[in-house]
């Protein structure tokens, strides 16, 4: 994975175990690969640090790939998986090729580094395993050592900005315009999922989780560039290579299929609200990562609203665009807002300022049956709406809209 060599990333310290430290997130660490000695020869665990018991190793251990296990046979090739485990923890584990396997089975050894954190541990990064790999690499924690000590510390990681490069963010866009919306009403709805894509497999399973709403994002066990196993029940599965094959090897399992290669299969209608606003989004905006950016701020108490606000998302996009009379009746629902979300809260102050400067900019322009259209609506829509939530000012050629008020504040001017 070339995100965690990513040029402006902070490099971090890793300490050895001891208590908590304030502002930084501490997280458990093991290796898995091929061995051959006296005692033996196979894949098995071969350190870790002392936080990590038996019942979270035995768990990772089936769901950790072994020789054959990335879908590429390259010797740069990368996997990523996450899951959660009985305990509550969450494992991340970053999977490369380490030379040629040491067993005398032939092709390359798998490389695991294991990264077990807790859910408070994730918030930190959104909730998002990609970013927290990139922070351990940025540590230093994702080196392959084939000769470690059998106890390893704990790896100690500063939250902050870990973006992903230039070239895997650009790639997370495009594949969003193509199917963004389609994964999210997927995930949204329960299903479980392989996506074969023809490269930028890590890309994809990181959009997919981007652009859920973060609190979801813990639930969505999920791979990249790891081979598809019916052992490893993971809800979202990004492989490359052959589609047909892919798709013959999940038949009669509980998977669904997504073809995302140059022959990919029409995209299916979008039922939730959220995953038509993603989609939109993606598709009027395609330099603009507004869908992951709202995705990201969300927090518990905004999850009931989900449907409303992306219906706000929707509109505030279209108000970009609309005329003069459309854009009062977009704005009209939110004038007198009063939601028990704080997202929704502030999304409507956001729509309210946004309608403000396209009402200022496009009124001076505008001709006279389009001014009779606009005052006809502000007529109708006074009574409905507390005393000063619009005013003109003197010269006529101005509109300001009041923000929505928040809990516990007064309309009245």
């Amino acid at each position: 994975m070339d995100c965690p060599e990513d040029a402006g990333l902070r490099a971090l310290n890793r300490l050895a175990d001891g208590p908590p430290v304030p502002g930084v997130v501490l997280c458990e660490q093991a290796t898995y690969t091929a061995v051959r000695s006296q005692s033996g020869q196979g894949y098995r665990v071969t350190a870790q640090s002392g936080g990590i018991p038996a019942s979270e190793i035995s768990e990772i251990v089936r769901c950790t790939p072994a020789v054959g296990g990335l879908c590429a046979d390259s010797p740069d090739a990368v996997g990523v998986s996450f899951f959660p485990l009985r305990s509550g923890r969450y494992a991340v584990l970053h999977t490369c090729h380490a030379g040629k396997e040491p067993t005398g089975r032939g092709g390359r050894r798998a490389y695991t580094r294991v990264v077990v954190v807790d859910a408070a541990g994730l918030r930190p990064f959104r909730n998002n395993p990609f970013a927290l790999l990139r922070a351990v690499g940025a540590a230093g924690g994702l080196e392959v050592d084939l000769t470690p000590a059998q106890i390893l510390p704990q790896i100690t990681l500063a939250p902050g900005s870990h973006p992903p490069s230039n070239r895997f963010s650009a790639a997370m866009k495009q594949l969003g315009k193509r199917c963004g919306g389609c994964l999210a009403d997927r995930l949204l709805a329960g299903d479980s999922m392989v996506a074969s894509v023809e490269a930028d497999s890590l890309a994809l399973a990181e959009m997919a989780l981007l652009v859920l709403p973060a609190p979801m994002r813990p639930s969505i066990s999920c791979s990249a560039g790891v081979n598809f196993s019916i052992s490893r029940r993971h809800r979202f599965v990004a492989i490359e290579g052959d589609p047909r094959r892919a798709r013959q090897r999940i038949h009669g399992t509980p998977y669904a299929f997504v073809n995302l290669t140059t022959e990919a299969d029409p995209m299916p209608r979008l039922d939730h609200p959220w995953s038509r606003a993603v989609q939109r989004l993606f598709e009027a905006q395609p330099a603009d990562p507004l869908p992951t950016a709202v995705a990201d701020r969300f927090a518990d108490e905004d999850m009931a609203a989900l449907n409303r606000i992306a219906d706000l998302c929707i509109a505030l996009e279209k108000a970009r665009s609309v005329d003069l009379p459309d854009l009062i009746d977009l704005a009209t629902p939110y004038l007198s807002l009063h939601a028990p979300s704080p997202l929704e809260r502030d999304l409507a102050r956001q729509m309210i300022r946004l309608t403000t400067d396209r009402l200022t900019s496009l009124i001076p322009h505008a001709d006279a049956q389009s001014l009779a259209g606009l005052w006809q609506r502000l007529l109708l829509l006074t009574p409905q709406l507390p005393p000063g939530m619009w005013c003109v000012n003197s010269a006529g050629d101005r509109i300001r809209l009041r923000e929505p008020p928040r809990i516990g504040e007064s309309t009245a001017t």
